[in-house]
């Protein structure tokens, strides 16, 4: 089945304040994600045009190729993320991109205010994709091909059966993410740190991860932590995903 994208080519910041406005055609762009009429947004400056080659026809649009997203509630985003993103873009050697899904598996779906507040947080050079892909497989028929940037947590509750209506699900699910990939980076607990080879795994799902060491990349923040600091009390709920 074919993926629906839309651009829209503003910085991060200014498509949140057209959002918050409610700027005729940022609304129409976004009612229509949330319709599922399209899959996924770009949000961020245009991509540069490639350089005209004489005698070479210029290439069909179609879907994106594979590039790392880091997907995230990012609420807010913060220099953890920044520096996931910075690492595995320069170890893969490809483009990046943050990827924001209006829907989740755990939370009610985000309102036009809510997203142009968190896109609010991102610099001018930062590229977000808003999709409506709570989980990962439909993430990844959006972005085939895709190297997904994710804590550890994030991996763990990728392989909980409860997503996907139980074990058989889980198992089409992971086959489903087959095409892709998963750079994985530790994650603080309560009980230590944790990294890749420190969790329970179906097969299946550890053969598409690559871990980062401790040694190479550690940060300890969290968008929970911050919310918690900036509202003075508990935060409602953790992030689920980095």
């Amino acid at each position: 089945m074919a993926v629906e994208r839309r651009r829209i080519a503003l910085e991060p910041a200014a498509a949140a304040a057209a959002l918050g406005r409610g700027d005729r055609a940022v609304s129409e762009v976004w009612n229509a994600l949330g319709a599922g009429e399209i899959d996924a947004i770009r949000i961020g400056r245009a991509p540069p045009r490639p350089a005209a080659v004489p005698g070479v026809a210029p290439a069909a649009s179609g879907p994106a190729g594979p590039e790392c997203l880091l997907p995230g509630s990012f609420n807010p985003i913060h220099e953890g993320h920044r520096g996931m993103l910075d690492m595995a873009a320069a170890r893969l050697r490809t483009g990046r991109a943050y990827e924001l899904a209006i829907a989740n598996p755990d939370k009610p779906p985000l309102s036009p205010g809510e997203a142009a507040r968190r896109l609010a947080g991102f610099s001018a050079a930062e590229v977000v994709w808003l999709t409506r892909a709570p989980t990962f497989p439909e993430k990844a028929g959006i972005f085939p091909g895709a190297t997904f940037v994710v804590g550890v947590d994030t991996l763990v509750r990728i392989a909980e059966p409860r997503y996907y209506g139980g074990p058989d699900g889980l198992r089409r699910a992971i086959a489903i993410l087959g095409a892709c990939r998963f750079l994985v980076f530790g994650r603080r607990t309560g009980a230590g740190f944790a990294a890749l080879e420190s969790v329970d795994l179906p097969a299946s799902l550890r053969a598409l991860c690559d871990g980062v060491p401790e040694t190479e990349f550690r940060a300890d923040v969290s968008s929970t932590e911050l919310r918690r600091a900036r509202d003075g009390g508990d935060a409602a709920l953790p992030d689920l995903e980095p």
